[in-house]
C-alpha cells in the first residue's frame, strides 16, 4: 500500500533505493516429484507442458514453522484448513469459534472422523474475527518498490473503513490501481502470535498525486487508500509466530500478466518490531491490523529525469497540470480487468473491476 506520488518537477531528480536491503532467501521449491504427486508439504505451483503432455509439475513446499490455516464463510462460520487447491479448500467441517481459535491455533489438535468438507474460494468471506480493528497501512517498505517510486523513509498511515471479501468487484474509478500485500492481525496480548492474510491495498493514485506532501506524505496516503471497497483481504487467515513472516510469498496477476511477487523477508518490517511499536501508542486497543506495504510492479509509476521536465515544459511550467498529464499517459485499472492474488500459503483470490 506505498506507492508514492512524489512529482517535484522542479527539484529532486530520481532516487534510488539502498541496495542490499531485505537480502533473502527463496522459498523452497520441489522440482520432479514423485511421478507428478506433492511430497508431504508440497502444494501445487505450475504445470510445465511438453508436447500437449504434463512433462513435470512444480511444487511450492509449505512452511516447516507450525501454523494453523482457517477460513470464514459468510454466515460467520470458521474453519480449520487442512489443504488447498487451485480450486478452494479442504476444510474440518466442525465450526469454530473465532475467540478460541486464536488462543488454540497452535495446539496439537487431531481431525475429526467426519468427511472434510471442500469449499470453493469464491465462496470464503474476509478471514478476520475483528474486522473494526483499528488498521495502520505502510509504506516504502519494499526495495524494489522504492527504487520506482523514491527514496524516502518508511512511514505509516491510518486506514479507515470496512473490509472487502476477496471475491468482491472492484468498483471503476479513474487512475485505480492496486497493491499486493501481507496483513498482519495481532492481539495486545500475545505479542508471539500472528494472524497472516493477503491484502490488495487499492489506490486512487489521482487523489495521491494531488494531495503528496513529502514533508508530511501521511495525510495524502489516508485520502488516496480510503474509499469503499478499498481494501480486500482474503481468503486465508494463517495463525504462527514470527518465524512464519520469512516464509511468506505471494503474486499478483493483472490480465495474463504476473505484475507483483511480494517476499515478506525482504520487508523493511517484522511482526516482532510492528507489534511493539503499535501497542504501545495504542494500549486501549486489544486488535490492530497492519498492512506492510507492496514491492515493485505496481501501475504507477514515478517519470524519469527527462519526462519530468518534458511533462512540465508541455504544462506551461504549473507542476498540478504536469502531474496531471503524467497520470494521464499511464494505464490503470479498466472495467472488465481481472485481478488474481495468490499465495502457497495464504491462498487464491480471483476477482474483476466493474
Amino acid at each position: 500500500m506505498d506507492s508514492v506520488t512524489q512529482f517535484d518537477l522542479l527539484r529532486d531528480g530520481v532516487a534510488h533505493a539502498e541496495n542490499g536491503l531485505g537480502q533473502g532467501k527463496l522459498d523452497s521449491l520441489g522440482g520432479l516429484s514423485n511421478g507428478g504427486k506433492p511430497q508431504p508439504g508440497e502444494l501445487p505451483l505450475a504445470r510445465r507442458p511438453s508436447g500437449g503432455k504434463v512433462q513435470f509439475i512444480l511444487f511450492a513446499r509449505m512452511p516447516a514453522i507450525p501454523c494453523a490455516r482457517y477460513c470464514c464463510l459468510a454466515a460467520g462460520e470458521w474453519f480449520r484448513v487442512l489443504d488447498s487447491s487451485d480450486t478452494g479448500v479442504t476444510a474440518d467441517p466442525r465450526p469454530l469459534n473465532a475467540d478460541t481459535m486464536w488462543q488454540n491455533a497452535l495446539s496439537d489438535e487431531t481431525p475429526g472422523e467426519a468427511e472434510p468438507r471442500f469449499i470453493p474460494w469464491h465462496e470464503l468471506d474476509v478471514p478476520l474475527p475483528h474486522r473494526g480493528a483499528r488498521c495502520w497501512g505502510y509504506a516504502l517498505t519494499y526495495p524494489e518498490h522504492r527504487r520506482e517510486t523514491v527514496n524516502q523513509a518508511p512511514f505509516r498511515f491510518l486506514k479507515q473503513g470496512s473490509v472487502a471479501a476477496h471475491t468482491e468487484p472492484i468498483p471503476y474509478r479513474e487512475f485505480l490501481d492496486f497493491e499486493l500485500e501481507i496483513g498482519l492481525l495481532m492481539h495486545a496480548e500475545t505479542p508471539d502470535r500472528f494472524g497472516y492474510f493477503l491484502a490488495n491495498d487499492l489506490t486512487d493514485r489521482g487523489l495521491q498525486v494531488e494531495h503528496y506532501n513529502a514533508r508530511d506524505p501521511a495525510p495524502g496516503f489516508t485520502l488516496a487508500k480510503n474509499f469503499p471497497g478499498s481494501l480486500r483481504a482474503g481468503p486465508l487467515l494463517a495463525i504462527g509466530d514470527a518465524s512464519l513472516w520469512t516464509e511468506i510469498t505471494a503474486s499478483l496477476t493483472h490480465g495474463d500478466v504476473a505484475r507483483q511477487t511480494i517476499r515478506a523477508i525482504d520487508c523493511h518490517l517484522d511482526p516482532v518490531r510492528l507489534h511493539r511499536e503499535l501497542f504501545l501508542e495504542h494500549d486501549a486497543d486489544p486488535w490492530l491490523l497492519a498492512i506492510t506495504g507492496t514491492s515493485g510492479g505496481t501501475l504507477f509509476r514515478s517519470p524519469q529525469i527527462r519526462e519530468r521536465f518534458m511533462a512540465l515544459v508541455s504544462s506551461g511550467l504549473s507542476i498540478k497540470r504536469a502531474r496531471r498529464s503524467w497520470l494521464r499517459g499511464l494505464s490503470f485499472l479498466a472495467p472488465g480487468d481481472k485481478l488474481v492474488l495468490d499465495s502457497p500459503l495464504l491462498g487464491r483470490g480471483e476477482t474483476r473491476v466493474v
